[in-house]
């Protein structure tokens, strides 16, 4: 029946830790540490719940929600660039959902983890040693046209076991930072696969060969427009000697069409 707001800012000292005790005696307590990187450790302790948690649900949700400003020029690209994102622990590969409207999907045990994810930047909410139970949903929320505040909405809603006890708790990850693919694969969850590297052949070169020369050039360039030049000539230069041949035989062929003709 009552409602408190409560605002942690990542510029407070960590570790950091919330708490509410209810009328009934129960107290629910949400820490927060950021280790290194942009990874928060959070977890949940429960003590005393068992006197506002009815014995007969044994569950309680955790429900996260964002509104995903805006912070590119073109407000219409980066909707279009804004998608939801989860992956199963057994399973190698990712599912998204629907990138354009309002979508809404239940989703099956064995999570590991929910990324929202924008252009350059994701918000991801990551399982540990704990994998989801049943119950989890996630949702996209379409805003109106004329509503130019934010993004898009966000919502992921994770049940949680509760065994009844005097003390229990949950633990799990946030990553709040950039689509960065070295920083995301060291995850090692597979949340790099958000960053779409193309097709095919096309992903190979960038995954094998453009990503780890920029991250090399940018260890001692921090301009990413010069990078970016530098990687421009370089792949001009490595495609002079086929396009040569190409251009060599379009000429001849220029030259034979009248006789074919």
């Amino acid at each position: 029946a009552t409602t408190e707001i409560y605002t942690l800012s990542l510029h407070d000292a960590l570790p950091s830790s919330l708490s509410y005790t209810f009328p009934e005696g129960g107290t629910f307590t949400q820490n927060f540490e950021l280790k290194e990187g942009f990874v928060l450790d959070y977890n949940v302790e429960l003590a005393g719940m068992e006197k506002v948690i009815p014995v007969r649900h044994q569950e309680y949700m955790l429900d996260f929600g964002m509104k995903l400003l805006q912070q590119e020029q073109s407000l219409k690209s980066e909707r279009t660039e804004t998608k939801l994102f989860y992956r199963y622990a057994n399973e190698s590969g990712i599912d998204r959902l629907d990138q354009t409207g309002s979508d809404e999907e239940d989703l099956a045990p064995n999570l590991n983890w929910v990324s929202f994810k924008q252009k350059f930047f994701n918000s991801a909410f990551i399982f540990t040693n704990n994998n989801s139970e049943s119950g989890n949903t996630i949702e996209i929320i379409e805003p109106e046209e004329d509503e130019l505040s934010y993004v898009k909405e966000m919502k992921a809603d994770f049940t949680v076991p509760f065994n009844g006890s005097n003390k229990d708790g949950f633990a799990m990850q946030m990553y709040f930072g950039p689509n960065h693919y070295q920083t995301l694969k060291k995850l090692d969850i597979k949340l790099q696969k958000i960053i779409p590297l193309g097709w095919g052949p096309i992903g190979w070169v960038n995954k094998y060969f453009i990503i780890p020369i920029f991250n090399w050039l940018s260890s001692f360039i921090s301009n990413y427009g010069l990078i970016i030049l530098i990687l421009t000539v370089l792949i001009k230069g490595i495609l002079i000697f086929p396009m040569y041949k190409i251009y060599i035989s379009s000429a001849k062929m220029k030259l034979l069409k009248p006789e074919l003709d």
